[in-house]
Formats: C-alpha cells, structure tokens, sequence
C-alpha cells in the first residue's frame, strides 16, 4: 500500500491530508492486511499513521477520463 500511494502522489494524482482522520474504525480493514516488513523489524512496532487521501485536480480529471463521468457514462 505504502508504494501504491507514493507513486499516485508522485504522479500528482492525490494529496495527503495533515489531519488525522476522524474515525480510527475506517482503517481496520487495511490495518489488518498483511504487511510487508523491513528486515529486522518487528510488526508490533510498526506505526500507522491514519490520514486521509484526496485526489488533485489532476487526479480528478484523470478519473473523469479514464472512468467516465457516472454511473450513466458508458
């Protein structure tokens, strides 16, 4: 997940937001998917950091192109 997002964020698809998100709960779902962990480091210590994701933009303009602009565009 870590180099899926850096890569959007390098192609300047999305922004990650500062704030930490108001609800821990919306990330129990990633949290419990298995991680891939430096060698020598244990998962216990491993920290997630829970923000949002945004699309720029770009990332925006991207999607309208790529997926259309509803459920109604075929």
């Amino acid at each position: 997940m870590p180099s899926l997002l850096h890569n959007l964020a390098r192609l300047g698809l999305v922004w990650f937001s500062r704030e930490e998100v108001s609800d821990p709960l919306d990330y129990q779902v990633l949290e419990a998917q298995p991680v891939d962990v430096p060698v020598g480091v244990s998962r216990r210590r491993l920290r997630f950091v829970r923000r949002s994701v945004h699309l720029t933009p770009f990332g925006e303009d991207f999607c309208r192109a790529a997926f259309g602009d509803g459920p109604a565009q075929r």
